[in-house]
């Protein structure tokens, strides 16, 4: 493998992830930093709560991205989860491309907010600084959404004659999800474990369901 595909799969596996830690890392020093100048001095950081809020909504954007990333979006299955196979990837397939053209159209908006900040010049409160630095978490999260709704609909195609299992990915599981640079080796093995066990679950409950249906015929 090259460098370059290395440093892609790298990215692909822990864009998201490294971003969330750092900025909820900052975050909760943040806060940290902000309880005990109160504790001890009776006022924090003019703009320490502000800053906090913006973080959180970056935190909040990025994950969203991941989520689609690893297919772990909340989604009601139980009308597909009754239909045959073929037609429950080709609903999957079909949900994810109303997403995506979903995402196009709130990335739209999240570019006009972000032009109206700029052309009226918004400012944070506490700070002389653009508001964009809280808009620009919108265009970003929505952009690598995108991204990962793409990657997610091309896995799916591509193996949409395997199991449906590999097929739907629940979790990232086959795609490194679990590789995080940072992620304990006790970590990984449980994550994998619990995704594994969910799986056995729904394909247990499936079979059961098929065969509960053909006793009732």
């Amino acid at each position: 493998m090259s460098s370059l595909k290395r440093i892609l799969k790298w990215l692909d596996i822990n864009l998201e992830p490294l971003f969330i830690m750092v900025i909820f890392i900052v975050m909760t020093c943040l806060i940290t930093i902000q309880v005990i100048k109160r504790f001890i001095y009776g006022s924090g950081f003019a703009w320490g709560e502000e800053f906090s809020v913006f973080m959180f909504v970056w935190i909040v954007f990025l994950g969203i991205s991941y989520a689609f990333r690893n297919n772990r979006q909340i989604g009601v299955d139980f009308l597909r989860d009754s239909l045959p196979e073929k037609l429950r990837k080709i609903l999957v397939v079909a949900v994810e491309i109303s997403m995506l053209v979903l995402m196009c159209v709130f990335l739209s908006g999240a570019i006009a907010n972000v032009q109206a900040v700029a052309k009226f010049g918004d400012k944070v409160q506490s700070v002389p600084i653009s508001l964009n630095v809280l808009y620009f978490a919108a265009v970003t999260g929505y952009t690598l959404s995108l991204v990962r709704l793409i990657q997610s609909i091309i896995w799916k195609i591509k193996r949409f004659n395997a199991s449906y299992e590999l097929f739907l990915n629940r979790g990232g599981l086959y795609s490194g999800a679990s590789d995080i640079f940072f992620m304990p080796l006790e970590y990984k093995e449980a994550m994998d474990s619990k995704l594994i066990s969910e799986l056995v679950e729904e394909e247990a409950m499936g079979l059961y369901k098929k065969k509960r249906g053909g006793a009732s015929l």
